[in-house]
């Protein structure tokens, strides 16, 4: 179940495109559609021919932001807009629930472009000080999982990712230290029973990390260590802290191996030495490895028992889009200006790279992969 779970964390949980199937009428045979928000409005599309099977306004502000992900399941796609969160019908893009959660933007601001996730029964939304548990049939909220511990007196966390899978829900969040010096962004891990609420352990994010052989000093380093970023496999959790990559045993806490991400941009420039790379929302896993595209150029793939790099690609430019691995390739949409990108993941082979096609705009979104096509919302 632990791995059905993570597949459709990966293949369905897209921003702001997700490839589905679902049933019409029985005298009907399975439609492939696309589900994507565009310009304030949620659309539904055939795969097959772009063709629009419905439109509804989610906003009336249609340049007033956007969210990183979609859900989709079964009859309904989920959306999250901080201020509201609503289920609404795959087949006619009916309102199938609203929840008002605030008139306040400051109880979810500071969250870095948070994702939501699910289980069988429940919506996770990530918020600040907290993360909701909402019922899928109903959009009630029916637990809240508090986030009020290892920050100093008067400051607040936001959740940035929380990740339901097996009997636990892991939340990483984001914070700015104001009160200790030096002043910096840090963030913690939490692992709570997602049938209880009960916290099972706390890890504070490391603000030190012991330099690799590709770093000109011995001594630990100083960084930062907000957490926008986490994925679950098998017995561990990885966490992106800050520029540093983190495993640690998912029951526990226990931290196996910590390992700093050099900046590769300016090789060779004053100052390189011990500069720093840095993830955004570009990390997931499979079996064979940890993949990070960076936000310093290259994509890499990681070894599982070190945390040494077993491959690295240069994508050119930062990437802030979701990844997404299938079936032994690595799908991303560099939108600093790189273009879509499929890479082996075996030995780390460029498979597909194009910018769109001359006067066409510019693609933006993360990618929606499945059904054997890869989807794009762009300009």
């Amino acid at each position: 179940m632990d791995y059905i779970q993570r597949a459709a964390r990966h293949q369905t949980v897209l921003f702001p495109a997700t490839l589905d199937e679902y049933v019409r009428p029985a005298s009907d045979r399975w439609f492939r559609c696309i589900f994507f928000y565009q310009a304030g409005y949620l659309k539904s599309a055939k795969l097959s021919t772009g063709e629009l099977n419905w439109s509804t306004m989610v906003a009336s502000n249609g340049s007033a932001g956007s969210f990183r992900n979609l859900l989709s399941v079964e009859e309904n796609i989920y959306l999250d807009r901080g201020f509201f969160f609503r289920a609404y019908n795959k087949e006619t893009g009916h309102l199938v629930w609203n929840t008002n959660y605030t008139n306040d933007g400051h109880e979810f601001s500071g969250l870095g472009g948070p994702r939501i996730s699910q289980d069988e029964k429940s919506l996770y939304l990530p918020r600040r000080t907290t993360v909701l548990k909402v019922s899928k049939s109903s959009g009630s909220i029916t637990m809240e999982f508090i986030l009020d511990r290892l920050i100093p007196e008067s400051l607040h966390q936001s959740a940035t990712d929380p990740i339901p899978y097996g009997n636990m829900l892991y939340v990483p969040t984001v914070y700015y230290d104001t009160i200790n010096a030096p002043v910096m962004v840090k963030g913690n891990i939490f692992a709570f029973s997602r049938t209880t609420g009960e916290l099972v352990w706390e890890r504070k994010g490391p603000n030190k990390v012991q330099p690799t052989d590709e770093f000109e000093t011995t001594d630990s380093l100083l960084i930062e260590s907000s957490i926008y970023d986490i994925d679950v496999f098998g017995d561990y959790l990885v966490a992106g802290v800050g520029p540093s990559v983190m495993l640690t045993n998912r029951f526990t806490g226990e931290i196996i191996w910590h390992v700093p991400i050099k900046d590769r941009r300016f090789l060779g420039s004053p100052g390189h030495e011990n500069t720093f790379g840095a993830i955004d929302v570009g990390l997931t896993v499979d079996e064979s490895g940890i993949y990070l595209v960076t936000l310093d150029g290259p994509a890499r793939k990681l070894d599982w028992e070190t945390g040494g790099e077993i491959w690295s690609v240069n994508i050119l430019y930062s990437n802030t889009s979701i990844p997404t691995v299938i079936n032994g390739k690595l799908y991303f949409n560099n939108s600093g200006g790189g273009g879509i990108w499929v890479i082996d993941t075996t030995d780390g082979r460029v498979l597909f790279n194009s910018r769109p096609p001359a006067n066409n705009g510019s693609y933006i979104s993360s990618l929606g992969v499945g059904s054997g096509y890869m989807v794009n919302i762009g300009t």
